[in-house]
């Protein structure tokens, strides 16, 4: 459950960035390291289906093949985590100078009562 959430996370991230475009301040930087945790969790998921599915480690020959496998698994995932570390770091820095001008710039019809929202 804990690599859907970090990729649905990824997903979400990736729409705010892309949506934002190039005034975001680290766009290029977050597009390419958000798209490259994509990559490695889905690779990381194919990995671990081809585990489950084509090796049984309770056959010998096969064992030596399954664990390099799930190595490999392993690095991306330690790999993906790092990147989004990463990620929330450059991340948060634009979310984090939202302003209130830029809250009614996308919605038209706030008032100055909305400004309870951005606290």
């Amino acid at each position: 459950m804990l690599d859907i959430a970090l990729l649905t996370s990824n997903a979400s991230q990736l729409k705010y960035v892309l949506q934002v475009g190039p005034r975001h301040e680290f766009y290029t930087l977050l597009v390419v390291l958000i798209s490259i945790s994509i990559v490695l969790q889905i690779s990381s998921a194919v990995v671990q289906l081809i585990l489950g599915t084509i090796f049984n480690i309770n056959h010998h020959p096969d064992q030596r093949k399954a664990d390099i496998l799930n190595n490999v698994s392993l690095i991306f995932k330690v790999i993906s985590i790092t990147l989004n570390i990463i990620i929330s770091v450059f991340y948060s820095i634009q979310v984090d100078h939202f302003t209130f001008s830029d809250y009614k710039m996308y919605n038209n019809n706030s008032t100055a009562d909305d400004v309870s929202l951005l606290s």
